[in-house]
């Protein structure tokens, strides 16, 4: 793509190297550097070759024993048999006999440790031992790093000691893990909130590892670390006789520490500075900090290493400037002893005032590291939390950090310790900084929302691309279990492709239910058919519970297959003889329930392109008989799909011919014109796979009153014909599409096509098709998904450096658009509670705020979401006047655009805020409304669905009998849902009896649990917990388990509970509801310091803007915060973003 610009307005310094050239003016606030995927590397054996003794002499008897129990095979059974702890006081020379240990091991051991410091912040707590033990890990593995999150670098750790122990075991070889000073471990406190290094090492040893530990013979085993652990018993101790050596190392540097000092000047700035900052200061630091030159303070520096100081490569930039600190632990704690008050107050002061003047200046790429990382940590340890809040929560530093760091998972780090801490800290004094939470849970569900942006496909990207780790973490940072499951299905579909079959078959084995880990072993053999790999494809196939994806999975390999060997691609004989007949049972066995003529499709072509002819009839065959023949229009829509699959197959023109016209004169008989209209796109398509381009323009042309309908129309003949693998004819019938959009879905199709084709021009001008149609594409998330769309055909077709380009700027274009405009619903629940505090003149500023943002809004369903919340909120204020005109308002607006499909969802929703806001009157009218509609409506399934939002909004009015009337002309499948929300009407309206036989009848009838979650918090509201429980017991879903309990607890606290409700929210394992839980019975216990410590905990487990009416109900005084929180955040221009710029205004062809 020699001549292709890809530009992203507002996003900064981002370039890709190659055929596409970023142009950008502004968002990120430093260059994206975009790196090839590579092999974890540590540095940190540079670390102990500095932490070493410089002359290391003796201890041969303590390396024989060492070099035995790493080597030698154990006696079965014993407690700690493959562990060994060394005690020994201060001095006596532990660590440099595990650095010589570590840095010369014996023969047939793989070696990887830690060395506990306080000296340096960020080396002395477990999330230090994950990140730097798992680097060492996957450098061992010759895998790439995975970013954790905090929620998941434990059980990360641990999967990367298993898998490294078992690699070591493999070779014949032994994994030893060495950790040194656990008695400096800093997450070492008191009671439950204790979280240590100890608690992470494995109880067990996998696969023959052995570990070693050691430190000081006094502090006591961590409370975390569970009671049958090696840990807790005597028999792996063994006691280290003090080293003259390492004695006559402490006379040293306690002389050079003792120099220093004494001699004033700049010497003992460096002590103080060190010591105050906790280390990690480079010479550089340093100089800025003391207004003296660099080259004088590594002079000063170079003196002392060795002795009083030691050098480490900075965290983020191993080839940067090193970092210094305290040579070790007792002299630190003699350098913090012999620096007077004064020193180290000023010392803390000037970092604070050097922080500062980054802060100011934005945080530039000069940034130093220690900034970004100790700082955070030496004020968590100073409990400076009004200096730590401000920090941690700054936007720009965010954005730094993404820079430095390639993602956001540092800050939300930084963000949820300090959180956690907070939390800890408020349980623990009574007194809890609840303004302080706010802000950091405020911070951190901003950032959870950047990740949100970003959509599944983009981040299977990125593992296509080779960024591997990187997409694994964006996946597993998705709140949300759907999302969440959709990143890492994508993320697997890539690993397999790319040859990382053993990092996806992880993602399947770590599945929460059967049904995903189904998912995850179809994206897996899709991506292993896709790398040519058809047999071990077929072996994940077989892995498949499910009878319809397994079907689906081992079609798409023989797809691949035939495909491939169609093109004479290598393909095991083995595999070309069975997999078609496994293939064929396995559609033979999908249920009655599913339809499967697209797969018996797929068959049929396969069988055509490996020249089974009979086979190839008999599949077409099967998929004629299959399609429904009870809805004239669905046969006509799979006619159509049945067509576009048989039109490229050899042999089977004829019968794709066959399927096109059949479809036509099918939905010529169909009299529901919106189902006609639903079927024309997929006709059309079928009539122009087989050459009829002009009688599929025709059909297409009944379209034109619908203007979405008719693009999507012209789509569906591009498309088909892009397939069929006429790209110059394709092309034409993609100009004549009139939405933006639609178009840029043509370009795509052709581009893959010509990745089939092996056409790389074609191929690039379809890429630059896209990027000039982008200026014309308003909705931001439109113009990311196209960006995602050309980037995988781009990359698909070996063209990594544009496609990788183009990840980049939909990356940096999704992150930039989810900045927050304000979030309408927090701002009206905030305007409520100010209202309701008395608040009035805040409180009608955040609402009026809060009705311009959604005005603002596209139309469609979003803005009549923001606008019917805001008519919500002005009622709770006394405001009926202004919710009345605003509803008003909405109903002509929706009246005028009555042939508009969602016209009469519109309606329904109108219709049920009328009814929450104290009108069920009006509710009723827009009822009868829509039932005049239904009877008016010439197609009999939108009569259908216009009754069933009448019946909803019969429910709104209140007017259950008349909703229950309407239950048998519902569409069909939603008669359960729609009885469930009766089962809530009749709880609301007091008729709890016979909202509990109806509950009782849907369970029993349908299989559908999920009203007897009302029912039970009903019976809590009404003072029955054991019954409400006893109903909880009885759900078999544990999802709705959850989401049941948290229901009750609310119920039960607000029914004057809240210990029996407390006990129950802490029954509750998902974050999100357990956070809910806790902040219902915060406000029941009002403003008090139970109710202070319960919110806090609440705000560290789930999103903030969820719990407003606990902070109005705990600490009213804060409500103003919470209305700064919820307005839109400052977006400087350089942050905004904007759309794509073209390179010129040509069309490429």
């Amino acid at each position: 793509m020699a001549d292709a610009r890809i530009g992203v307005k507002g996003t900064g310094d981002a370039s890709a190297e190659g055929g596409v050239v970023f142009v950008n003016t502004g968002a990120v606030t430093g260059p994206v550097n975009l790196h090839a995927p590579r092999t974890a590397v540590s540095g940190y054996l540079l670390q102990v070759e500095r932490m070493a003794a410089a002359d290391f002499r003796g201890r041969e008897a303590e390396l024989s024993a060492l070099a035995a129990f790493g080597t030698e095979a154990r006696p079965p059974g014993g407690s700690g048999k493959d562990y060994w702890r060394w005690l020994a006081p201060a001095w006596a020379g532990k660590s440099a006999l595990l650095a010589e240990f570590v840095l010369h091991p014996p023969a047939g051991i793989d070696v990887v440790a830690f060395f506990i410091t306080s000296r340096m912040a960020g080396q002395n707590d477990a999330a230090a031992f994950c990140e730097v033990v798992q680097r060492q890990l996957y450098a061992l593995l010759r895998e790439e790093e995975p970013l954790s999150t905090p929620h998941t670098r434990d059980e990360q750790l641990r999967l990367a000691l298993d898998r490294a122990a078992e690699r070591s075991a493999a070779e014949g070889r032994r994994l030893v893990l060495v950790v040194d000073g656990l008695d400096e471990d800093h997450g070492v406190t008191a009671g439950p909130d204790c979280h240590s290094i100890a608690a992470l090492l494995p109880r067990t040893p996998p696969h023959g590892m052995r570990i070693i530990v050691a430190g000081r013979p006094h502090p006591p085993v961590p409370d975390d670390v569970p009671g049958d652990h090696p840990l807790w018993t005597t028999e792996i101790d063994h006691w280290l006789e003090p080293s003259p050596h390492a004695q006559a190392t402490r006379r040293d540097a306690e002389q050079d520490l003792l120099r220093l000092l004494d001699g004033g000047g700049l010497g003992r700035e460096l002590v103080s500075l060190t010591v105050a900052a906790g280390g990690g200061l480079s010479a550089h630091d340093i100089a800025e900090l003391t207004g003296s030159r660099p080259r004088r303070v590594e002079r000063e520096l170079s003196a002392a290493s060795g002795r009083s100081f030691r050098r480490r490569a900075a965290h983020w930039t191993p080839g940067g400037p090193d970092v210094y600190l305290l040579a070790h632990e007792e002299i630190q704690r003699g350098a913090a002893d012999l620096a007077t008050d004064a020193e180290l107050a000023d010392g803390r002061t000037r970092l604070h005032r050097w922080a500062q003047t980054y802060r100011s200046a934005g945080w530039p790429p000069a940034t130093p590291a220690y900034l970004l990382r100790g700082y955070a940590q030496l004020l968590r340890e100073l409990g400076d939390t009004g200096r730590l809040v401000e920090l941690v929560c700054d936007t720009a530093r965010h954005e730094r950090l993404w820079q430095v760091t390639g993602a956001d998972l540092d800050a939300l780090s930084e963000l949820s310790s300090s959180l956690d801490q907070l939390a800890a800290h408020g349980r623990q004094s009574g007194d809890p900084d609840v303004p302080a939470a706010l802000r950091l849970a405020a911070a951190r569900d901003g950032l959870h929302e950047r990740a949100r942006a970003l959509p599944p496909g983009l981040i299977g990207l990125w593992a296509r691309l080779g960024h591997t780790d990187r997409a694994v973490s964006m996946a597993e940072s998705q709140r949300g279990w759907s999302l969440r499951s959709l990143s890492l299905t994508a993320v697997a579909t890539s690993l397999a492709a790319t040859g990382h079959g053993e990092r996806a078959a992880v993602l399947a084995d770590d599945a929460e239910t059967p049904e995903l880990r189904d998912d995850f072993l179809w994206a897996i053999a899709t991506g292993l058919a896709e790398a040519g790999r058809y047999a071990e494809a077929v072996r994940t196939a077989s892995r498949v519970t499910d009878t319809e994806t397994r079907a689906e999975t081992l079609v798409a390999i023989l797809k691949a297959v035939a495909e491939a060997r169609a093109r004479s691609g290598p393909v095991d004989p083995d595999v070309v003889a069975s997999l078609p007949d496994a293939a064929m049972r396995a559609v033979r066995r999908v249920p009655d329930t599913v339809v499967p003529v697209e797969l018996l499709a797929d068959l049929a072509h396969a069988y055509a392109l490996l020249g089974d002819d009979r086979g190839a009839r008999e599949a077409a065959g099967l998929a004629f008989a299959a399609g429904p023949d009870d809805h004239g229009w669905l046969r006509a829509l799979y006619l159509g799909r049945l067509a576009v699959k048989l039109a490229g197959a050899p042999g089977l023109r004829e019968r794709a011919t066959e399927a096109a016209l059949e479809s036509v004169s099918t939905v010529a008989s169909v009299d529901d014109l919106r189902e006609r209209d639903a079927a024309l796109p997929e006709i059309a398509a079928g009539l122009a796979a087989v050459g009829r381009h002009e009688q599929a323009a025709a059909l297409v042309d009944l379209l034109r009153p619908l203007p979405s309908a008719f693009s999507n129309g012209l789509l569906s003949i591009a498309t088909a014909i892009a397939e069929s693998g006429d790209p110059d004819k394709a092309l034409e019938w993609a100009d004549r599409i009139t939405e933006p959009a639609d178009r840029c879905e043509a370009f795509t199709a052709i581009g893959r096509w010509s990745v089939t084709s092996a056409d790389p021009l074609r191929t690039r001008g379809m890429a630059q098709r896209i990027l000039d149609e982008l200026d014309g594409l308003s909705d931001g998330g439109t113009q990311v998904n196209q960006l995602i769309a050309m980037a995988d055909f781009l990359s698909r077709a070996g063209q990594d450096e544009p496609a990788r380009a183009a990840v980049v700027a939909a990356t940096d274009a999704a992150r930039g658009g989810s900045a927050a405009r304000g979030h309408v619903v927090t701002q009206v629940a905030v305007a409520s509670a100010l209202a309701a505090a008395g608040a009035e003149d805040d409180a009608h500023r955040l609402i009026d705020l809060a009705t311009r943002t959604a005005e603002a809004e596209e139309p469609g369903q979003l803005r009549l979401t923001y606008l019917l919340t805001v008519a919500e909120g002005l009622h709770a204020m006394g405001c009926d006047d202004r919710r009345d005109g605003l509803l008003s308002a909405l109903l002509d607006e929706n009246r005028q655009d009555a042939h508009n499909p969602e016209h009469t969802v519109s309606l329904q929703r109108i219709a049920e805020t009328f009814g929450a806001t104290g009108s069920p009157d009006r509710a009723g009218e827009l009822a009868r409304e829509l039932l005049d509609r239904a009877a008016n409506a010439a197609s009999p399934s939108l009569r259908s669905w216009i009754r069933y939002r009448a019946a909803n909004a019969f429910l709104a009015a209140e007017d259950i009998d008349a909703a229950l009337a309407l239950t048998a002309a519902l569409p069909e499948g939603e008669e359960s849902s729609f009885l469930s929300g009766v089962v809530q009407k009749l709880l609301e309206t007091g008729a709890p009896d016979r909202a509990a036989r109806l509950a009782e009848e849907l369970s029993d009838a349908h299989g559908d649990q999920g009203s007897l979650r009302y029912v039970a918090a009903d019976l809590a509201a009404r003072g029955d917990t054991a019954g409400a429980v006893a109903l909880l017991d009885d759900l078999s879903v544990p999802a709705l388990r959850e989401v049941a309990t948290a229901d009750v607890v609310g119920a039960s606290a607000r029914a004057g509970a809240p210990h029996e409700a407390h006990a129950l929210a802490r029954a509750i394992t998902d974050p999100g509801h357990r956070s809910k839980a806790l902040a219902a019975v915060a406000r029941a216990h009002g403003p008090t310091a139970e109710g202070r410590a319960l919110l806090v905990e609440a705000l560290a487990l789930g999103t903030w803007d969820q719990l407003v009416e606990a902070v109005a109900a705990v600490t009213p005084e804060h409500l103003l915060l919470l209305a700064d929180l919820s307005r839109p955040q400052v977006v400087s221009a350089k942050s905004r973003p904007a759309l794509p710029e073209r390179r010129n205004p040509a069309r490429s062809r």
